[in-house]
């Protein structure tokens, strides 16, 4: 899973979240705020580019939007408002037409950016640039003038979803909004720095939620991670059960064939052929155990199914590893005591009753 591309650069990019219309401004001073922070963070020292949007990628919860589909029937599709030069900041490459643009307001035509998804769902085999949007069969078209490649938003084990960006600014909305800041430098340094300017703006303003979207990422592979180590240290300390009993079945058996290897070594046997002799034995034990662990495992592997990622249940080359790792322990948990049991004084072993 962290070899999995999210179709985003999740490394240098700040997260803020503010929330204006707290303070009792409508939306034409919300708007007036956003687009005044966005000159001034993007004037910020070590700050490469900034942006805004509603929904941050890898976050719980989404927005849906419906949308009428060529049919004429609406349909939920994942929407997110987002402001200019958001594919910029996040590293999203635009794939054919234009991003959204400081003009693109509440009194320019209503446009819309699309992802690759979406296109190949509504448009198959066509350009979706000119192509139009409608949320509502009596509502304004949308204008496509940029597609973009996919991004997971929900979760990086499934395919993205289709989506629909919506410029910010043609919105009403003064709900809570995340601004996105591609950082070139010290991160503290600029967090600072934001902080000062909002404060210029509006000093009772509170920032929450600061963290970089590497951190988001994190977040999102903390469970799986946690999962993968649990299940590793159980494994390990079931190979440790095993290797134990193996050696103490092992040694139990060699104990109680002391006498046998006695007369065996008077007789003249050679050490090679005792521990040959117990290994036999010994690996017939592990033979039956590996079949009939193989066999189990198997029809459990639907169980843990759920936890893997880039991997079938029934992968041939881990089962191949782990039994062929359990053989070659268990033969080393046979052959210590095999060996030691060649270093017994014959004359005392057969007096063993």
């Amino acid at each position: 899973m962290n070899a999995i591309d999210p179709g985003f650069a999740a490394d240098r990019v700040l997260l803020v979240s503010m929330d204006p219309g707290s303070l009792g401004h409508g939306a034409p001073g919300v708007e007036a705020f956003w687009r005044s922070l966005l000159e001034r963070t993007e004037r910020l020292p070590g700050v490469q580019a900034a942006s805004l949007a509603n929904t941050i990628p890898l976050a719980p919860g989404r927005q849906r939007q419906p949308i009428v589909d060529p049919s004429g029937a609406p349909v939920e599709i994942d929407t997110n408002p987002v402001g200019p030069g958001y594919f910029r900041t996040l590293g999203i490459p635009l794939v054919r037409g234009r991003e959204f643009l400081d003009r693109d307001g509440k009194d320019s035509a209503p446009v819309a950016i699309v992802n690759q998804r979406f296109a190949e769902r509504w448009w198959p085999g066509q350009d979706a640039i000119g192509k139009t949007i409608r949320t509502s069969r009596a509502g304004p078209a949308a204008e496509v003038v940029g597609l973009v490649k996919d991004a997971k938003y929900r979760d990086l084990r499934q395919a993205a979803d289709a989506m629909v960006y919506l410029p910010l600014f043609q919105t009403t909305s003064t709900s809570a909004k995340t601004l996105h800041v591609r950082v070139d430098g010290a991160l503290d340094g600029v967090v600072a720095a934001l902080r000062r300017e909002v404060r210029a703006l509006e000093p009772g303003l509170p920032l929450f939620g600061v963290r970089t979207i590497e951190d988001q990422y994190h977040m999102f592979l903390a469970q799986p991670r946690q999962a993968a180590a649990l299940t590793s240290a159980f494994g390990m300390l079931a190979m440790l059960l095993a290797a134990v009993g193996v050696y103490g079945v092992t040694a139990l058996a060699a104990s109680g064939q002391a006498r046998e290897i006695g007369i065996r070594l008077a007789l003249g046997a050679r050490p090679g052929q005792i521990v040959r002799r117990i290994g036999r034995r010994g690996a017939a034990v592990v033979g039956v155990g590996l079949v009939t662990g193989l066999v189990v495992s198997f029809g459990f592997t639907r169980i843990a199914g759920a936890l893997l990622y880039g991997i079938e249940a029934h992968d041939a080359s881990t089962f191949a590893a782990t039994t062929l790792g359990l053989a070659l322990l268990s033969l080393a948990a046979i052959y210590v005591p095999a060996r030691a049991a060649t270093r017994l004084d014959a004359a005392r072993a057969m007096r063993f009753d």
